[in-house]
């Protein structure tokens, strides 16, 4: 079987033979034989996308120890990574290994503040604000988590203002290490608090009003003139 490497234009018989050996090692990873689709379509990763045959097959390895071996899912893989710039292996491993290190993170996080579940996306985004955009380190937001003991419920808004009020005072101080004992007076942390339950009141008062409004208007009777 000739392999076209391109939708329009046939290579070099020696090149031919190198993508014939790569597609004859990703069909015994595959235990099949691949259909001329999704033939043209690795064509289109390695040929188009620069992307290495190694990479493919750490992909397709990858996506098989993750129990899901359809093409269309470890193409949809292996656009995403090339979509990020990720092409070689080494960066693929590198993306894995933070990637991981990260959802460490996220669950000690909830663990101390005794949630038993993953976080929400909503939950990564401003966790990812305190390590990332604040430069805080896990010890310094489990500190800024401690903070929630004295109050009823533990929340992640409580816990950022926490950080963002350390940070503002580390500004002040001309301190630019952030992790650094920065004090925040509980007064202030107080006044926060208080600021939480008095919107959760205004919110749940919002919807009791809205609820019943609606009830309301299911229970008039209708009019016929």
């Amino acid at each position: 079987e000739i392999y076209t490497l391109s939708l329009h234009d046939a290579l070099p018989i020696s090149i031919v033979e190198n993508f014939r050996i790569m597609f004859d090692r990703i069909e015994k990873m595959m235990g099949r034989q691949l259909s001329s689709t999704e033939i043209l379509k690795i064509n289109e990763f390695v040929i188009d996308g620069g992307i290495p045959p190694e990479t493919v097959f750490f992909t397709i390895e990858y996506c098989k120890q993750k129990g899901k071996d359809s093409f269309p899912y470890i193409g949809s893989v292996l656009k995403s990574w090339s979509d990020r710039g990720l092409v070689t292996v080494d960066h693929i491993r590198e993306y894995l290994e933070e990637n991981d290190r990260r959802h460490v993170q996220y669950r000690r996080v909830l663990k101390a503040l005794g949630f038993n579940r993953n976080a929400t996306e909503k939950e990564q985004e401003l966790m990812d604000r305190w390590f990332d955009d604040y430069g805080y380190g896990m010890d310094k937001v489990l500190d800024a988590v401690a903070k929630t003991s004295g109050i009823a419920s533990p929340n992640f808004n409580y816990v950022n203002k926490v950080l963002e009020n350390w940070k503002k005072e580390s500004e002040k101080r001309g301190i630019d290490d952030v992790n650094r004992q920065v004090n925040v007076s509980e007064g202030q942390l107080h006044e926060y608090y208080i600021y939480l339950q008095e919107k959760a009141r205004k919110e749940a008062a919002e919807r009791t009003e809205r609820s019943e409004e609606h009830t309301s208007e299911l229970q008039s009777p209708i009019v016929i003139s």
